[in-house]
């Protein structure tokens, strides 16, 4: 049922045209590092924040509208569900799912571009100032970046799973897109759980430290926090909303 689901909704043209989005941003920022290091440019992409907010975040809020509004919109699959938790178990599942496939979709994409632009070979290096070399540096990234899309994905289903507010909902997920893009420059560098906290760090501030234990432990403990919260209000308030059938 998981990939018949996921199968649908990548066969959509609205999903080709996500995939058409990432990669005329990851051509563009490929060719705007044209001539760096293969490493440095990979590292540079994954956490440039117009690329994130302008290119990736907003492709994933248009990939879990669709996946949320396919299955709050398929009633046979509705009606199979054995109770509500069930229910939103699987759409918690689908989200989870969907993001892993763009995902490393958009990885492989990111990839193709930069071999096609012309950059110096690929080399080990240490270039960013951390404790550990850079391609263990971008292994991080790429991991803390997934995490905050599970986080961003939960946030949204939170937010878009009532029919009636879906135009507000999606106005409250950007604004706090744009909110990210400009908090960077309120880290607060004496205050260690209020870095941890701030959007911009977590989102592409990778430079705004350079010890990777921190970076790893502190990524967890947002993920950790926020989708715990998360979780739980989504459960308080997915037992409230009419799903026009009884689950």
């Amino acid at each position: 049922m998981s990939t018949k689901i996921l199968n649908i909704i990548t066969s959509k043209k609205e999903y080709y045209v996500l995939l058409g989005y990432i990669m005329l941003g990851c051509l563009a920022f490929a060719n705007r590092y044209a001539g760096d290091a293969y490493l440095d440019i990979m590292l540079t992409i994954t956490n440039n924040k117009i690329f994130l907010i302008i290119f990736l975040y907003p492709s994933f809020v248009f990939l879990w509208y669709l996946v949320i509004n396919y299955m709050n919109n398929d009633y046979s699959y509705l009606l199979r569900m054995n109770n509500r938790r069930d229910y939103l178990f699987k759409i918690i599942k689908q989200l989870i799912l969907a993001t892993t496939l763009f995902f490393l979709q958009y990885i492989v994409i990111q990839m193709i571009f930069i071999n096609i632009t012309k950059h110096t070979p690929f080399l080990i290096s240490n270039n960013f100032g951390y404790d550990t070399n850079d391609f263990i540096l971008l292994l991080v990234c790429l991991g803390r970046t997934f995490l905050n899309l599970l986080i961003l994905g939960l946030f949204s289903f939170l937010l878009l799973m009532e029919d009636y507010n879906k135009e507000f909902s999606s106005s409250i997920i950007f604004l706090v897109l744009i909110i990210t893009f400009f908090s960077d420059r309120f880290y607060a560098t004496k205050y260690s759980l209020i870095n941890i906290f701030n959007l911009g760090f977590q989102v592409y501030g990778y430079d705004l430290c350079n010890n990777i234990y921190y970076l790893i432990s502190s990524s967890i403990f947002f993920f950790l926090t926020l989708s715990l919260i998360l979780m739980f209000t989504i459960n308080k308030k997915y037992q409230k909303i009419d799903l026009g059938i009884d689950v």
